[in-house]
């Protein structure tokens, strides 16, 4: 993974065009798993919840509130419960706010376990014709990096680069091939 860095540019060759298969490359902000948790929290965003998950939660009615996770809920088994449906809450908030397409990935990092990207290298061209205007895209760029960074703890960012897909790429594809002949 040395090797794997994420990066701000990359080069042409890196790009899809039809004719060569490069790595899978996501183009985001990379983030640790509690992160969403902690955004809708801030946001005070809720979400229904089903009888099975309502005791758990410690809410009174199905509709549970990001406001009111506690240390608690972050210690019990089912915390990726929690992690779920912030993922499901919290993108369509940011796809409202940016009003531009988003995706939750996993780059090729063992500090971040996901990335909230905008495009790959393989769909680069279509996803930034989106964007339209050099300012629009600066206006989605300003609204995402300040959504992905607000809640950090003081000295620490969320960078806009360029990530190797954990899912699709030569490493993992080795690993997995040398498991197998084992």
């Amino acid at each position: 993974m040395r090797n794997r860095k994420p990066q701000t540019t990359i080069s042409p060759d890196m790009l899809a065009n039809g004719k060569n298969s490069p790595p899978v490359l996501l183009y985001g902000w990379p983030f640790k798993a509690d992160y969403l948790v902690d955004y809708a929290k801030r946001h005070r965003l809720s979400f229904e919840t089903d009888a099975k998950h309502q005791e758990w939660l410690g809410c009174p009615t199905l509709e549970f509130n990001f406001a009111d996770v506690t240390e608690a809920h972050y210690q019990r088994e089912n915390v990726n419960y929690l992690r779920i449906m912030a993922r499901i809450t919290v993108l369509p908030e940011l796809m409202r706010g940016s009003k531009h397409p988003l995706w939750i990935g996993r780059p090729l990092s063992f500090k971040y376990s996901k990335i909230l990207y905008m495009w790959t290298n393989y769909n680069m061209d279509e996803e930034c014709d989106d964007c339209g205007r050099p300012d629009r895209y600066d206006k989605v760029i300003d609204f995402l990096d300040t959504a992905m960074n607000e809640c950090l703890p003081e000295g620490q960012k969320s960078k806009l680069q360029w990530w190797w897909s954990w899912d699709d790429n030569d490493v993992v594809r080795a690993l997995l091939r040398s498991d197998s002949s084992r």
